[in-house]
């Protein structure tokens, strides 16, 4: 694989080598442009501003007439201006775009020294593409997840999870009635190929993409969007720690839209993991997936450029194209996927086998949404916490998650944060799931119907299963003080925890007279419905069998006084992501069966804390304890349930990411500064335990 940057900002800064090609020194703008060049494909990243890219490819000897892709990461001019130029000399290649890059109407007012509007945002310039006129038949119109050809993914809809560039402040996209409103950047599309990731400019947070990107990422180039005298030092440290931390085996390359001071404060805290490029780069990079790289650079310089990714289909009129429908998604105990609520409205869904055939949305999260539905009334939902009475959404709402599009004819609201917490807006069941074989992929971390059919089932077992009121059970046993408990079990990926009995199950087997340790927890909103406060038991097992395959010493737990899914039910119990995250799945609800496959080996549980909470920075100060064990060290130090979490040793909680959020039960200490009911602020510091 080979790629060059025919287009960029700086030129011979980053590299004094690049004196020129032959004497003929290359030309530099705001823009970027870059060529790559695989086994299979030369792919055009971007076109910069203007024609300046094609007059350095001359310089460089280098034919852009056999060009056989075209990617435009977003809809402003210094990526896509030199589209046009590029039409009248390749006569061929097709061209990925976002439908909302061509249709969008783009303005800054970062440097408007160019009036051509005023509006309450100040003087706007105009940084819409001109985009090709009579050529548009050779436009792959991409607005969802797509494999555009073997080996070459394209990345839409990027969840909006880690935070965005503080220098997207000043960019506006004009909507339907003629306003301003600040870009949210639905146009952006990001490309991968072979563990390299290309972010164009970023204007999604690098974060998020590398989040949205299901394989191993060798090398990320690209963009960061991250302007001199936006983010302070200290948040450029922080960023480069986490992607320090988070991406250890990956190098970042980067120029155009980051700043000099920016790269001096990332590249203290990264080192030889973050490098420059400028106009003239040319990098060989041969990349074994197996995590064995050899880089060879014509200039003496280690590099490497990677593209975003993930699955999904791209079409354009009058040609097909093959389908993947891979939807990706982020797991921290919960399965969450992007999701597009009619065409507009972008939220985090969790996914959950457990929930039938509906999708809720959270109601604050529809509150603070442009989302503005016009027929209410109520209706009774139940979950783990048994029934309550909701309001419903009584317009007809089309949902799409990648290329799943499906329309409900009721969308109940419900208070899902306060059960689950401030990332999932909405909740999201199986509905059709019986229409072909669907895969759940948790070593990759995508979804992705199998709409030809059933894939390679090599290395799988084969289980069956029942699928009935549109809930999934398959059969295992729990092996646990010489008792076995054997049945069907509901198959739950809405659920963080291993196996839930319950309450038909825990009278039936008697549990509550076993000789065992166990743990007594009390847990607010358990679940949804009507019960606030819930007991949870838990308990360890000897082995929990699937097929099979043996899970040995698992924590457990039941709910003496289980309601909703937990009360008497034809199943003995939930299994939820504490187990099912070590597999791969492949359901075939039409013909009954499972295919399941581990790829990673179960590991014990390790010291743990004995209290948990819900992030509700949405709404709050900070975390809410939500559940504590009975008698715990958390308990002793004088925690409670409902006291807000307003730091975390020392850092204030509003400050973590997602990812450091989850991390810190893997810390061995830590001191919480505490804001109770009653206003007042004290400190407790815990240490994590072996509980077993």
């Amino acid at each position: 694989m080979k790629w060059t940057v025919l287009s960029d900002n700086r030129t011979t800064d980053c590299q004094p080598e690049l004196v020129g090609f032959g004497g003929k020194e290359l030309e530099t703008e705001h823009g970027l442009s870059i060529l790559l060049e695989t086994g299979k494909h030369r792919i055009l990243l971007d076109t910069g501003a203007s024609d300046v890219f094609i007059r350095n490819a001359e310089k460089m000897g280098i034919d852009l007439s056999t060009v056989d892709y075209v990617f435009i990461s977003h809809g402003h001019s210094d990526h896509a201006g030199g589209l046009r130029h590029f039409m009248r000399i390749n006569d061929k290649a097709k061209v990925i775009v976002s439908p909302d890059a061509v249709s969008g109407k783009f303005f800054s007012n970062r440097k408007a020294n160019k009036f051509e509007r005023f509006s309450k945002q100040g003087f706007l310039h105009s940084i819409t593409t001109e985009w090709p006129e009579n050529l548009q038949d050779r436009f792959l119109m991409v607005d969802k997840t797509c494999e555009i050809t073997e080996g070459l993914h394209i990345i839409a809809q990027i969840p909006h999870i880690h935070p965005m560039p503080q220098g997207n402040q000043y960019l506006f996209v004009q909507d339907g009635s003629g306003g301003y409103v600040n870009d949210d950047f639905r146009h952006e599309l990001a490309l991968y190929t072979e563990g390299l990731l290309f972010t164009g400019c970023a204007h999604s947070g690098l974060e998020n993409i590398l989040s949205a990107c299901p394989w191993p990422v060798h090398t990320v180039v690209g963009g960061f969007h991250l302007l001199d005298g936006q983010e302070s030092e200290e948040e450029l440290t922080e960023l480069a720690q986490r992607l320090k931390a988070n991406y250890p085996n990956t190098k970042f390359y980067t120029s155009h839209c980051t700043g000099d001071r920016v790269y001096e404060v990332m590249k203290g805290m990264m080192g030889e993991q973050l490098q420059p490029f400028c106009c003239g780069t040319i990098i060989f990079d041969s990349v074994d997936m197996k995590k064995k790289r050899t880089m060879v650079s014509l200039l003496s310089m280690q590099f490497s450029i990677v593209f975003t990714a993930l699955l999904a289909l791209a079409t354009m009129a009058g040609q097909a194209q093959e389908k993947c429908d891979s939807i990706p998604f982020i797991f921290h105990s919960h399965i969450y996927i992007p999701v597009v609520i009619d065409d507009s409205v972008r939220c985090n869904a969790i996914y959950d086998t457990g929930a039938a055939d509906m999708f809720g949305v959270d109601s604050v999260f529809l509150f603070h949404s442009a989302w503005k539905p016009q027929k209410m009334g109520h209706a009774f939902a139940g979950g783990g916490a048994g029934k309550t009475k909701v309001q419903v959404i009584a317009d007809k709402t089309r949902i799409a998650a990648g290329t799943i599009v499906d329309d409900y004819s009721i969308v109940p609201v419900f208070q899902l944060r306060d059960v689950v917490d401030c990332h999932s807006d909405g909740i999201m069941g199986i509905k059709n799931i019986a229409d072909c074989p669907f895969e759940i992929n948790f070593e990759h971390h995508y979804l992705k119907p199998h709409k030809s059919g059933l894939p390679d089932i090599a290395g799988y077992e084969k289980l069956p299963i029942r699928y009935e009121d549109d809930r999934l059970l398959l059969q295992a046993e729990t092996c646990m003080n010489g008792t076995s408990i054997k049945g069907w079990y509901l198959m739950d990926t809405g659920g963080g925890g291993s196996v839930a009995f319950t309450a038909q199950t825990v009278s039936e087997y008697k549990l509550d007279a076993m000789t065992a340790k166990r743990y007594f927890t009390d847990f607010s909103q358990f679940g949804i419905g009507d019960k606030e406060q819930e007991v949870i038991v838990d308990m360890m097992s000897d082995k929990i069998v699937i097929g099979s395959d043996t899970i040995c010493r698992t924590p457990i737990s039941y709910l003496p006084e289980g309601t909703g899914a937990f009360g008497n039910k034809s199943y003995v119990g939930v299994i939820g992501n504490d187990v099912w995250s070590d597999y791969n799945i492949i359901i075939n609800a039409k013909d009954s069966v499972l295919y399941l496959r581990r790829f990673k080996p179960a590991t014990p549980e390790g010291p743990t804390y004995d209290y948990g909470f819900r992030n509700r920075t949405d709404i709050c100060r900070g975390w809410i304890v939500s559940w504590l064990v009975r008698d715990g060290d958390a308990v002793k130090a004088g925690l409670q349930l409902g006291d807000t979490i307003i730091a975390v040793n020392g850092q204030s909680v509003s400050e973590y990411s997602w990812d450091e959020e989850v991390n810190l039960s893997h810390t061995p200490k830590q001191t919480l500064t505490i804001a109770t009911a009653n206003g007042q602020e004290n400190q407790i510091t815990l240490e994590a335990k072996e509980q077993w």
